[in-house]
């Protein structure tokens, strides 16, 4: 009796999440990601579940919340280490993210488990082109430096993105120590001293990135909100 009872216990659950997904599914194609997030986080609540996992990441890209979908595809990866749709979507994440060397990892790390994937080749020439094109070029940095430079950004924009600018400038001032021209550094700088409240220190980080860039867009808007 009570191995019956298990079974259709695991039979119910099944059939509960064919539902989930294929309800938040329907929602994320209709554009409402932020409906068929919450109908996931709920459902992953109650129990770990890759599939659901992997579909709340697609979500979080589709709201453009970078960080939260690199974490999602990852906790996905941990219970398929294989699936596709896992990492095509946390490459895509780093990727938009600007981590393009750890995006490259896990595009070659698709196409190497499923080599019938031509969208990660694709996606690898298209990453290998932009990193060419990085915003710290002729510095003679490794390919462990750049990976570096790259993860602090990430982390400076979390940080601003949650609120925490003094982390954030930390991660940045980290960045700059190993790419000295790096312009992305200088405006993440900034932007968290404007937050911190010191316009006229961040007025110098904005000068500098001008001078390397004197052409950047978004120097020139954070430059005028300080009535420079």
């Amino acid at each position: 009796m009570a191995k019956r009872e298990r079974k259709a216990k695991k039979v119910g659950g099944g059939r509960e999440l064919d539902f989930v997904e294929a309800r938040a599914r329907k929602l994320l194609k209709e554009g409402r990601a932020e409906e068929a997030a919450s109908e996931l986080e709920g459902a992953l609540e109650r129990g770990e579940e890759p599939r659901l996992r992997e579909l709340l990441g697609r979500c979080y890209l589709a709201l453009g919340r970078v960080h939260e979908a690199m974490a999602s595809f990852s906790k996905a990866l941990e219970g398929n280490p294989f699936s596709p749709g896992a990492l095509l979507g946390l490459a895509e994440a780093l990727e938009r993210d600007g981590r393009r060397t750890k995006a490259l990892q896990v595009y070659r790390r698709l196409l190497a488990s499923n080599p019938e994937a031509p969208e990660a080749e694709e996606a690898i020439r298209r990453v290998e082109a932009l990193q060419s094109e990085r915003s710290f070029p002729g510095e003679g940095l490794s390919p462990e430096q750049v990976e570096q430079v790259e993860e602090r950004l990430s982390d400076a924009r979390f940080y601003l993105e949650v609120g925490q600018p003094r982390r954030a400038r930390v991660e940045a001032e980290e960045a700059l120590k190993v790419s000295p021209k790096n312009v992305e550094a200088r405006l993440l700088i900034a932007r968290a001293l404007l937050e911190e409240g010191e316009p006229e220190r961040a007025r110098q980080y904005l000068e500098e990135a001008l001078r390397i860039e004197p052409g950047n867009e978004k120097a020139k808007e954070l430059m005028a909100k300080i009535g420079g």
